[in-house]
Parts: structure tokens; sequence; C-alpha cells
């Protein structure tokens, strides 16, 4: 008979008068692989912060959390750091396993306190060539690294410290075909090898029929996606971005080398590459983040918003809903892009949008901090749209949503599309999604940026 680690049972939780989910009970068992399915937005991160004991204190609970027959609830503070230990977390934003103003090992130190440097380089190291990531980047801050890179390092770290139950959070939602088999098949066998207990999140079908052991599945996850006859407008002659021979190297390896592009009003590129293949970086480069070591980027700074890949570090905690899709258009109106409009204006035009974005209503006054990774990568694209850009940047915008939610907000794209004309590069991995959106579609290896699709 299986042995159980950790039991949930009725647990439920609400925000003020919003209810997160309704009660919940499930069980970990050693070795095996229980898995919360469901569309974005339906509280599963929610349920593993609080396993966690992680979850915002505005957070009202109910319902008990066993962890080996003690109730982590009750447990005191010296024995909650205790429990912690024995939990690895990946989370859907692994920036919140690391410190920005610190390098990666410095992580690896804060979990293996009591054991020497040489001896926890040697672990950093062990598990980093694990994942395929090059050890160097251990003494690389977050932010040097690509999206999908930071989420090989947290998991690193997790697996590090031989946890008893290990919270994958959207652990594939970044990665290429490559990476995502190389991480699912080093999970299975560490699961074999340790005998850990996982607990899977995902809305991706294919990771949860290969992992999971028993799943729980949340409601709407059966919806079928909207399907609205899609009109591609004809690129205009005007071009809005020209990139000639661009070239950038982080210390001895070379990310773009001697790359060119140009991109005309309406058109819609798609740029596609392995994790951490640079394309984040060409993105940088055309939003003058950093400079190149040479070539040149010639845009019109008017109208060019980028989306990050990251809506957890990209928008503010503290800020409401209504207050991060009213920004936009008052650093619009304060540049003289945009006519002058009342707080009142701007609410009534961002408030009737929700819908189309897929956004509750009841979101609208509540607080960053408080969404879900789906619901604030919704937000975050909305408030790009809520301006009329020229140019449109997005870096894996899409990855934290279901394909429900995903293709709603891709038609919303196109929509938004047709109404301002402007051109959009959009960044990802994800093949199939790049050749959904994009009119011409480009591959970035080695450094090489290669036109591949209309051939």
């Amino acid at each position: 008979m299986d042995k159980e680690i950790l039991r949930v049972q009725s647990l439920e939780a609400s925000f003020g008068k919003k209810n997160i989910f309704s009660p919940i009970s499930f069980s970990l068992y050693e070795g095996k692989t229980t898995t919360l399915f469901g569309p974005s937005g339906c509280g599963k991160s929610t349920i593993a912060l609080i396993i966690s004991l992680l979850s915002d204190e505005s957070i009202h609970l109910s319902g008990h959390v066993t962890f080996n027959g003690r109730d982590i609830f009750s447990l005191k503070e010296r024995e909650k750091r205790e429990y912690r230990k024995k939990i690895g977390y990946v989370f859907q934003n692994p920036m919140m396993a690391f410190s920005p103003f610190s390098k990666i090992i410095r992580a690896f130190e804060e979990l293996h306190v009591g054991k020497n440097k040489n001896e926890i380089i040697r672990i950093g190291r062990k598990y980093f060539s694990l994942l395929s990531l090059d050890e160097r980047y251990l003494f690389s801050y977050p932010d040097e690294l690509s999206g999908g890179m930071r989420i090989k390092a947290n998991l690193a770290l997790s697996l590090s410290g031989n946890p008893a139950v290990l919270i994958l959070d959207e652990v594939t939602r970044s990665l290429d075909r490559k990476s995502k088999e190389e991480v699912l098949s080093l999970l299975e066998r560490i699961q074999r090898e340790n005998n850990t207990s996982y607990l899977l999140i995902t809305h991706e079908k294919d990771v949860e029929m290969r992992m999971s052991d028993d799943t729980i599945f949340f409601k709407g996850q059966n919806k079928k996606p909207s399907s609205k006859a899609i009109v591609k407008r004809k690129a205009e002659d005007e071009v809005v971005l020209s990139i000639k021979s661009l070239t950038k190297s982080f210390g001895e390896k070379k990310v773009l080398d001697n790359v060119s592009l140009e991109v005309k009003k309406g058109e819609r590129i798609g740029i596609t590459g392995r994790t951490g293949s640079g394309k984040s970086t060409l993105l940088g480069l055309i939003a003058s983040l950093y400079p190149p070591d040479s070539g040149n980027v010639i845009r019109n700074e008017k109208g060019t918003v980028l989306l990050f890949q990251d809506p957890f570090s990209s928008l503010d905690p503290k800020m409401r809903v209504k207050d991060v899709l009213r920004e936009p258009m008052e650093i619009y109106q304060k540049r003289g892009w945009m006519k002058k409009m009342r707080k009142k204006e701007m609410d009534e035009i961002t408030h009737s949008s929700l819908n189309s974005f897929g956004i509750d209503e009841s979101l609208f006054e509540r607080k960053i901090k408080y969404l879900s990774g789906g619901e604030r990568e919704k937000v975050y694209l909305m408030s790009a749209l809520m301006v009329e850009p020229r140019l449109l940047l997005l870096d894996e915008a899409l990855a934290s949503l279901d394909e429900e939610s995903s293709e709603n907000l891709i038609n919303e794209l196109f929509a938004k599309s047709e109404e301002y004309n402007f051109a959009l590069v959009f960044v990802s991995h994800n093949y199939k999604l790049v050749e959904r959106i994009a009119d011409k579609i480009y591959l970035l290896e080695d450094g090489k940026l290669t036109r591949v699709a209309p051939s």
C-alpha cells in the first residue's frame, strides 16, 4: 500500500467576499505524482502556496493540511522552517526562488547551510549539469538568464535539497520541446531514485497524461476555445523597425551574430528558437534596454511597447488592476501621444474591455499580487493594448494560459491589430503558437536569424 505523505482535507480559500476555490480534498503519496489540472485562474497555484505555507496572510482559509499526520497550520515557527525544508517548490515565477540582487549560487548557499563553499559549488554544478545548464550561470544574476533557464535553475535548486515533496508549478511552460523532454525525463528518474512525491500543476494535457498517477480536474477545462474568423491585413510599405547587422555578446558567448530584420506597418513577425537562444536579448536590444556591440536599430520611440516574458516581475504587486490598465494611457497623455482624459473616463474604457480579454469584472479593484499567473498575463497584455501601439513586442506572451484563454487572447490581439494596424514581433519557443500568429517566421539559432516560413 502506498504511503501517504500529505493530505488536504476540505481546504477552501477566499479573498474578501470572493471565493478563490471550492472545498477540495486530495492526498500525496510517496513516489507518486498528483496533478492539479485546469484553466488559468482557477486557484491551482494558490493551493500550492498554501501547502508550502507561503500564501498571503489576507487570504482566509478553512480546512486542514497534514504532513506525516501533523496539521501544518498548527506548527510553531521553528517547526514551520523545518517543514519548508522538506517541500521543494519550482515556482511559476522562478524569480520567487532568487534574489535579483544576488547571484544564483547564493540561493544554493542559503539552502545548504552548514556545508562549505566548495561542496555547495559542487552540488550546484551537479544539478546544473543534469539540466544542461552551463555552470557559469551559477555565478550570474537571475536577470542574466532567459525565462526558460531560470525555470531550470529553480528546478536544479529544488532538486538539490532532496525534498520529500516537490511542487512543480507550470514547470514546462517556457521550455522548448527538447528542454521539456529533458526536464520531464529527469523528473521521472529522480522520482524513481528518491521516491519523491510530486504535486504537479499544469494546463498542458500531454504533461498531465505522462506524469500523473492521480489528477484533480478543476471546472472549466473542457470548454472549447472560441474560433472567430481572423482576417490578416496586408502589410503597408511603411517600415516601423529596421535592424541592421546587430551583434551582442555576454562575456565570451556571442548571443546575436550579424542579425538583420525589417518590419513593416501591420506585419506580424514570429521569432522562435530554443530556450536561451537569445530571443529575449533581441527584443531587449530593439527596445533599447541595452546597447548592441555593433549594428543598429532604427524605430520610432512613440508607440513601441515591449511586454516582458515575466508578468510577475513586470507588474507592481501593490497596484490594483484598474491602475495598471490606466497607467499606459496616463503616460501617453503626458507625452502628448494621446488625447487628455479624466480617470473616470479611462476606467470606463478599461472596464468595458475586460470581458473581451477574458478578465472577470470582480478583478478590476483587486491588487496584482492576488491574481493568478494566467490572470496577470491577461492584464499585462490588455495594458499594452489600452494605447495605440505602432510596434508591439511580445516575449513568450500567452505561456501561462490554457488553450481556451490563449485562443481568446489571440483573437483579441488580432482584433486590436486590425483596429490600430500596428506591427507585431512575437517571440516564443512554441512553433505552433508562432505559426498561428505570424505572417513571417524566423528561427534564431547559434546567434543567426533565418527566415523559415514562408520560405
